[in-house]
């Protein structure tokens, strides 16, 4: 018996490591490099170091194996062409001993190359002649998914960054063209999208959940919340049809997402499975609706409060637009004690929607100048009387007087009694006197007058249209 490294083993096994350490002397004492080195000229440098096809410097190479497209597992020359994404720490410890003779490894012994998307297992031969093992050495980290699959830890990273850019496979597959390094499949990079995506959930649920704990404790029992939804694909006033929606809840003292919905009307696993008539294979399905486009809105308000009352909390106000839908079916199916408040971009929008819709019939409202001094009219009296229904209701009754030059009653609202007044932005320095339209705008007057209440204490949903932004950076929307 023998001893090697403290522990007894066979004289045969120990002759043999005695002579693999005698070679690996010799082979050190060697000066030899199969790699050109830094100082070469270029001239000089075979064709596998260089970059890409456009960075000729003088060389002239074979344009059959520069276009060339290798689909095999294991590429013997490839390993030196372009870039690679190394963990340099896994790289090392693979590199540090054969796995046979324990003697260590050199990168310029690489053999070939195995591609998993960004990752690669690089094949390694031992230098000592008696042993000549190709070793497998790993360039990256790799982890256990929850079906117990082991997974490169660079293509799951690859998949997060791609969701957070939002882009998809053509455009990292370019990125990384662009850089000379080896592109990834779109089946890989779908499953690790699949992989991550009920984590992010998790996450952004937490997230929601520690929020509106920090948003009660701010707002002692009186909670307020601005709502507002979003669709993917753009509305065009006519039509909504968008496949997929979004809406969000956000605090009024913290500012912070209190509650987060997503619908969609379609997945293409179920789908496929309908199709072949059989049933679907076990995933994470992403069809939760199949109503219209128009009713996710309302759907997606109902759910979030429905979950904030089911941990035991309430909303008392909501901040939202002007859809009565939306309200109407929360007060009907969650808590109709819940009061709304109206935001005032949605109210001013609305209201120079209306001016807009009278233009059709009166030319006069198609002038920008006469409809933006209407709803600056507007909205002074709104933002003057916060607080006071009745002076509001009073003030928004004296704008159609003061357009048509009766100023009696106008106050603070006008400069009238400066002597030579002339309304500027009205056509020609005169007041209007289209009578038809004067019982137009005294009609439309008188349908904010009557919810002057909604009108006193305006809220703003800003913060919702800020993620709703957010939003469509990553998922962009379409036409």
């Amino acid at each position: 018996m023998a001893q090697h490294n403290g522990k007894f083993c066979k004289l045969t096994k120990a002759e043999r490591l005695k002579r693999l350490t005698k070679a690996r002397e010799a082979r050190w004492k060697e000066n030899q490099s199969s790699q050109p080195s830094c100082s070469a000229p270029i001239s000089d440098i075979p064709f596998p170091y260089v970059d890409h096809a456009y960075n000729q410097l003088g060389i002239q190479p074979v344009v059959s194996q520069q276009e060339e497209v290798k689909s095999e597992d294991v590429d013997e020359l490839g390993w030196r062409c372009g870039r690679r994404i190394v963990e340099l720490g896994v790289l090392a410890d693979g590199l540090k001993a054969c796995q046979l003779c324990d003697h260590p490894l050199h990168l310029t012994d690489c053999v070939g190359e195995k591609k998993f998307g960004l990752a690669h297992i690089l094949m390694v031969k031992c230098h000592y002649v008696e042993c000549g093992l190709v070793n497998d050495v790993p360039t990256g980290s790799r982890h256990k998914t929850t079906n117990c699959a082991s997974a490169w830890d660079v293509n799951t990273k690859l998949a997060a960054g791609m969701i957070n850019g939002g882009f998809g496979e053509s455009h990292v597959n370019g990125f990384l063209s662009s850089l000379n390094i080896p592109t990834i499949t779109q089946s890989t990079l779908k499953s690790r999208e699949r992989e991550i995506t009920p984590h992010l959930h998790k996450m952004a649920e937490d997230s929601c959940n520690k929020h509106l704990r920090e948003e009660i404790s701010m707002s002692d029992g009186n909670l307020t919340a601005g709502f507002d939804g979003a669709w993917q694909k753009r509305g065009t006033g006519r039509a909504y049809n968008s496949l997929t929606g979004q809406a969000s809840l956000i605090g009024n003292k913290t500012k912070k997402c209190i509650g987060i919905s997503v619908m969609g009307k379609r997945c293409r696993i179920c789908e496929h499975a309908e199709k072949k008539g059989v049933p679907p294979r076990n995933h994470n399905c992403c069809r939760n609706w199949s109503g219209s486009a128009k009713a996710m809105e309302p759907a997606m308000a109902c759910e979030m409060l429905q979950g904030i009352k089911d941990q035991g909390n309430r909303v008392q106000t909501l901040v939202m637009d002007n859809d009565s839908t939306t309200i109407a079916r929360v007060k009907a199916t969650v808590d109709p004690a819940i009061t709304k408040k109206s935001d005032s971009n949605h109210t001013r929008k609305g209201f120079t929607g209306s001016l807009v819709e009278l233009g059709n019939t009166h030319k006069i409202l198609k002038n920008n100048r006469v409809r933006s001094h209407i709803e600056r009219c507007f909205m002074y009296c709104v933002k003057q009387n916060s607080g006071n229904s009745t002076k509001l209701a009073d003030d928004l009754n004296k704008i159609v007087p003061h357009l048509y030059g009766e100023h009696s009653e106008c106050g603070t609202l006008c400069k009238s009694d400066k002597t030579n007044y002339k309304p500027k932005n009205l056509p020609y320095g005169k007041p209007l006197s289209d009578q038809s339209l004067r019982v137009a705008l005294e009609s439309l007057m008188n349908k904010y007058t009557q919810n002057a209440d909604e009108l006193v204490d305006l809220g703003s949903t800003q913060n919702n249209e800020n993620f709703n932004h957010t939003v469509a950076s990553k998922a962009p929307k379409r036409l």
